[in-house]
């Protein structure tokens, strides 16, 4: 972002401010004007920017135009509070911003609040989704995008199938996964499983399967089954009053039922049971009540109730594996309280175990990218790392015209080689409006078109491109 600046400065042409070299020096350059000639170069400075936030190392400045009087913005490092996070205006324009200092390698998800609204920040190409919809991702200079969520298409899939189960415990019913490693069919070998909580979560948000399918393709892990069980109940289920019935419901019918259906190895080491938040909670109960079944436990970000504490506490040392990890910037103190007491109690006791700390926040795109270290501890394979980044040689181009449009407009993309696309449309406030296309796509051009209904309300909108899981292109559409 530095030779943003030095190139806004270069056109202006102002002799006086080339020494200026970050946004503070900006904000001290625009002050020193007359009020008066201030928006003018505000304007030019943000058509010059490349994208929004402005990172400098250590520090990212969220900047943002508007005429309103209530802007901020909410996000992981502030508990998601627009009260803790307004913006600063300077006099004289529609400027808000607001600098803070960052961990090099962090990955943060925050929104635009601006008079009650909550709004996508449209001009960051990254988004990141999650149980809310879709949030704009800051990625600090040292952040390293994970590369095994990305599909490869040269490499053998596995298989998901789907079934809906009732439960005798709980009287009811819900749709569950499982996923079988590619190869399962035409083998008769035995696998071992992981039962993944909020199991429909990491099949959609996280992509489990796909990372599933590298870390499998290049021998970092063995083959697995995987079986996502989402919750009905979720509270009570994983950390409540039913939590008992929850208990009954994996080990009498969910357990039993797999391993007739499914060729599973069955003794506790080749079992994983993973989750995160609460459903790291219930993941800690399951492994800890029901060692002889769970001989690994994964709890991401976990919320670690009274009960097990006791248990960890008082109760026999766990003989399996314990994975845990948390974000420095998740926003729940829950999350914070229960990590500080468990980890210094597997440390004291002699637990097998793995615990990490990242800075990121609350949220399954910070799961998915460490899903990778827990299975690997879990069911190690022949290999010790995985592959660069499957998007690295990748180059795209995202144009829409006419913009703005009062009927329809044409969007065009450029791929550089064979990819799984999506292409987007959101609302401003992250809400996926519609989807324009989606599909495995060659190398090529490509163009569809974004017609304006009746229902469509006038405004400001956001196409993004994904390849493989990941926003690699954005353009901003405005409705008229």
């Amino acid at each position: 972002m530095k030779n943003s600046f030095i190139l806004f400065f270069l056109i202006l042409g102002i002799s006086q401010a080339l020494e200026a070299q970050n946004f503070t020096d900006f904000i001290g350059y625009l002050n020193a004007l007359p009020t008066t000639e201030r928006q003018a170069k505000v304007d030019s400075f943000m058509n010059a920017l490349d994208q929004t936030p402005v990172v400098e190392t250590d520090y990212v400045s969220f900047v943002f135009q508007s005429t309103g009087s209530n802007i901020a913005v909410p996000g992981d490092f502030n508990g998601w509070n627009p009260n803790a996070a307004p913006l600063s205006k300077v006099s004289g324009t529609n400027l808000w911003y607001r600098t803070y200092a960052f961990d090099n390698a962090a990955r943060l998800e925050y929104k635009i609040f601006e008079d009650g609204n909550w709004y996508l920040d449209m001009d960051n190409p990254y988004y990141a989704f999650g149980g809310f919809g879709a949030n704009s991702e800051l990625r600090m200079p040292d952040y390293l995008p994970p590369s095994e969520v990305i599909t490869d298409f040269s490499i053998p899939s596995g298989t998901l199938l789907d079934t809906t189960f009732y439960s005798y415990n709980l009287s009811n019913s819900r749709q569950i996964k499982v996923y079988t490693p590619a190869g399962y069919e035409s083998s008769s070998a035995s696998y071992p499983t992981v039962l993944v909580h909020d199991g429909l979560e990491y099949v959609d948000i996280a992509e489990m399967p796909t990372v599933l399918d590298n870390l499998i393709s290049v021998g970092l892990i063995e083959p697995v089954i995987a079986l996502f069980v989402p919750p009905v109940n979720r509270t009570p289920e994983y950390a409540n009053e039913d939590q008992a019935d929850f208990t009954d419901f994996i080990i009498e019918e969910i357990y039993p039922w797999l391993d007739q259906r499914f060729r599973t190895k069955t003794s506790a080491s080749d079992r994983a049971v993973i989750g995160s938040s609460l459903g790291g909670n219930i993941s800690l109960w399951l492994g800890l009540t029901e060692s002889e079944t769970f001989g690994n436990i994964g709890a991401f970000s976990p919320y670690i109730e009274g009960d097990i504490r006791q248990l960890m506490n008082t109760g026999a040392v766990y003989a399996g594996k314990v994975y845990m990890n948390h974000g420095t910037y998740d926003h729940l103190n829950l999350i914070h309280e229960s990590v500080d007491f468990a980890v210094p109690v597997m440390e004291s006791k002699g637990y097998d175990h793995i615990y990490a700390e990242y800075p990121e926040g609350h949220s399954y795109y910070f799961w998915r990218a460490y899903l990778d270290d827990a299975l690997i501890y879990f069911f190690q394979g022949t290999l010790s790392s995985l592959a660069e980044a499957k998007n690295s040689d990748l180059l795209v181009n995202l144009e829409v015209y006419p913009n703005p449009l009062s009927d329809s407009a044409w969007v065009e993309y450029t791929l550089s080689k064979q990819v799984e696309s999506q292409l987007i449309l959101f609302k401003s406030d992250g809400h996926l409006h519609k989807v324009l296309d989606y599909g495995n796509y060659a190398q090529g051009m490509y163009k569809k078109v974004i017609t304006k209904s009746e229902s469509d309300s006038v405004g400001t909108y956001v196409v993004v491109l994904f390849v493989n899981g990941v926003s690699v292109a954005s353009r901003k559409v405005v409705f008229e």
